[in-house]
């Protein structure tokens, strides 16, 4: 499970990268990543609607929580960001 949460984080930072995404580092279970532009709020409800959960991050007003998951979560999300960016 170690090496799946490693490849993985390292497969979604780089995703979220592309998208526009500024992503601190990490060497947990989830990913604190700064949105390109929109406001976090839109884009989590958004995201809530389409079944992705993330979570705002409090006194950071532009970044969102994300936790790394399987590939096809984690390919979801950033399908979802991808449709939701435009």
């Amino acid at each position: 499970m170690v090496s799946c949460n490693r490849s993985e984080r390292a497969r979604l930072t780089a995703a979220l990268s592309e998208l526009g995404f500024r992503v601190a580092p990490s060497q947990a279970n989830f990913l604190c990543a700064e949105l390109p532009s929109s406001d976090p709020r839109t884009m989590y409800e958004a995201l809530l609607r389409k079944g992705v959960i993330v979570r705002p991050m409090g006194g950071m007003p532009r970044h969102l929580r994300i936790s790394v998951g399987l590939a096809d979560e984690n390919d979801r999300l950033t399908a979802a960001l991808r449709e939701f960016l435009g």
